[in-house]
């Protein structure tokens, strides 16, 4: 009888048009014909239950793609969990059996049904333990990995690190499994920050991200990357935080020349701070995620303009012997030997000002034309905008024009080219990439 069989070819053949109502009452109509029926020999038997696996896995894949997820996991479940198939001696049987447990799992994970989308990929881990072909082993990792994922996704935070950590025990080792070894560090991470773990928790399972994207294998520009950079930034942005609070001291010298003097000093450990606080951020760069290079440069940028602003900012007292020379002095005389010591005070600091306000302005440029090339929106990228703003044209050109005598690779300054854009409207389309989630290839001629 191959009235079933063609009854299954036939609801393909609808779902290639995207009938799948239609499609769905085929199938249902296989189950209903092949369901009760029983062979008395192996070899038919094993063909009626290709039949009838075959009828609900299309059946549980169509309503998936129809978006009917609970049909769908019920036809998965009647198929992973039925005694017939269970027993049944067809040799594709258990690739189907699993595939379902797999987009069971997906489905339900996918519906926030996080225990039961656990049960299923513990399953899968099962049922692929004896496997040693490349796709099982992969989709048995992807499982484990999973079943960790899902105490994160429940906000179990100290399941996260046991189940995680666990992850990371077994496939340290595995090149393979780089970049999901190195997700698996950052959700501990995330975990600790969630526990309000102490400061010395926080930062060991940040920087043991960091190392195991080191151990990893994977490249620049990579997910793991996009991970490692953020543990960078967050290990190393409290040291840029810091120095927003750095100003230059303006106690009273005793002289003008031992004044200055001491200014400078303060000026130049000030750079040399300032450099080597922005120096920490250089290794975030070298992962080539954008986003995290832009936050990089501005946190760069604001580190020398914080430096710059101080100088700016810094009131200058008379030393005590210019202040002896005035105590009895004509209103003249101490406009003159203020005048002085100002007209030294500015010749002594513009020189100081303007390289490292330069400084400041090359990070901001950086950053704002990354996120240009990357179209990319987010706080840094704003607030490289807002703060290149502040210079104006001249100045901005003026800073690029220094910059190119030294690297003639850097950009000329378009007149303009840092002028924030009009707001615009927010698209209400709906994403291209929306759908159900992504199953096990259906058995079959799928579509």
């Amino acid at each position: 009888d191959h009235a079933p069989q063609a009854l299954n070819q036939a609801a393909i053949a609808l779902e290639c048009t995207s009938r799948y109502e239609s499609a769905s009452h085929l199938y249902e109509r296989v189950i209903d014909e092949v369901g009760p029926r029983q062979a008395s020999d192996a070899v038919p038997q094993e063909q009626l239950d290709s039949i009838l696996a075959t009828a609900y896995f299309r059946l549980a894949y169509t309503a998936n793609r129809f978006f009917d997820y609970d049909r769908a996991v019920q036809n998965y479940r009647t198929l992973a969990d039925s005694q017939r198939f269970a027993r049944s001696t067809d040799a594709q049987m258990a690739g189907r059996r699993t595939d379902a447990l797999i987009n069971a799992a997906r489905i339900l994970e996918f519906q926030q049904n996080y225990t039961d989308a656990t049960t299923y990929y513990r399953r899968v881990t099962d049922a692929l333990a004896s496997a040693s072909d490349a796709e099982s082993v992969t989709t048995r990792r992807t499982a484990f990995y999973r079943i960790a994922e899902m105490s994160y996704e429940r906000h179990d935070w100290n399941g996260t690190v046991r189940d995680m950590q666990a992850f990371i025990d077994r496939y340290r080792g595995d090149t393979a499994a780089g970049e999901l070894v190195v997700q698996a560090t950052w959700r501990i991470s995330q975990a600790r920050q969630q526990q309000h773990a102490s400061a010395s928790q926080t930062t060991a399972a940040l920087q043991a991200v960091v190392d195991a994207y080191a151990h990893s294998g994977q490249r620049p520009g990579s997910i793991a990357a996009e991970y490692a950079a953020n543990a960078k930034f967050m290990l190393v942005d409290p040291d840029g935080v810091a120095f927003e609070s750095f100003t230059i001291n303006t106690t009273r010298g005793a002289t003008a020349d031992a004044y200055i003097h001491g200014i400078i000093a303060q000026i130049q450990a000030g750079s040399q701070r300032a450099q080597a606080t922005a120096q920490e951020y250089e290794p975030v760069i070298t992962y080539g995620r954008p986003s995290w290079t832009i936050a990089a440069y501005v946190r760069q940028g604001r580190i020398y303009e914080v430096l710059a602003h101080a100088i700016v900012a810094a009131q200058h007292p008379l030393p005590t012997d210019l202040t002896h020379q005035i105590a009895r002095a004509s209103e003249d005389t101490r406009l003159e030997i203020q005048t002085q010591f100002d007209d030294r005070i500015r010749q002594a600091m513009e020189p100081q000002i303007a390289p490292v306000e330069c400084l400041g302005v090359i990070r901001y440029a950086l950053a704002a034309r990354a996120a240009r090339a990357g179209s990319l929106d987010t706080e840094y990228t704003r607030q490289a905008i807002d703060r290149l703003q502040a210079y104006g044209d001249d100045r901005i050109a003026q800073c690029i024009e220094q910059q190119r005598t030294t690297d003639s690779t850097f950009q000329a300054y378009q007149p303009g080219e840092f002028t924030r854009a009009r707001a615009g409207r927010m698209s209400s389309d709906m994403p291209d990439d929306l759908g159900p989630p992504p199953l096990a290839p259906a058995t079959g001629d799928a579509p």
